[in-house]
């Protein structure tokens, strides 16, 4: 999942300091999630979830088909 996340955030026009505030979590203990050094917990999925979905990701790296769309 991390990796998924380092992909959606290296994608332009997305914003950390935006997408933190909406999620509630400092932009510090993002960047030691995406680093590395702090492990990814069901706390911070819970919160950062809903906001990243609402920007377009989806978990499991999985696209729509287009009949489900």
């Amino acid at each position: 999942m991390k990796e998924q996340i380092q992909e959606f955030f290296n994608r332009p026009g997305i914003n950390k300091s935006g997408i933190c505030i909406e999620a509630g979590i400092t932009q510090q203990y993002l960047n030691r999630i995406l680093r590395g050094t702090q492990p990814i917990t069901d706390s911070f999925i819970s919160k950062i979830s809903p906001v990243l979905k609402s920007y377009g990701f989806e978990a499991g790296g999985e696209k729509k088909k287009e009949s489900e769309t």
